[in-house]
């Protein structure tokens, strides 16, 4: 039996992702792929914060996660919060591994090592 347009109303629409048959209206299918396109833009973004929260526990990075992308699709071009997001995840990781770095190769704590390079930059 082939699929027919209602009149009033949006009509069917089968969703290959999960092989059901819904109702949507023009709105929401309109809605559906603006969503749809928006997460795919942001795709390559996300995918780098979620490896930059690879050490949280998996409970801390979903949750971190969430909110990093219910954040961003707040924003008029939602690339621009989660480029921002990634790297300050980069820049803060690359930070605590140098500072770890020369504590340790100082012998030292890594406040004490953080201190003496910000003194090196006065």
């Amino acid at each position: 039996m082939p699929l027919r347009k209602f009149r009033y109303g949006g009509g069917i629409r089968h969703n290959p992702r999960n092989k059901k048959w819904g109702f949507l209206s023009p709105n929401m299918q309109n809605k559906d792929d603006l969503l749809s396109e928006t997460l795919e833009r942001i795709g390559k973004e996300f995918e780098g914060c979620e490896h930059e929260l690879g050490g949280l526990s998996s409970q801390d990075r979903v949750l971190f996660l969430a909110q990093i992308v219910v954040h961003s699709l707040r924003y008029e071009d939602p690339q621009e919060p989660m480029k921002r997001f990634l790297r300050g995840f980069r820049k803060h990781r690359l930070n605590e591994k140098i500072v770890r770095y020369v504590a340790a190769g100082f012998d030292v704590t890594p406040y004490s090592a953080r201190q003496m390079l910000i003194s090196l930059l006065e």
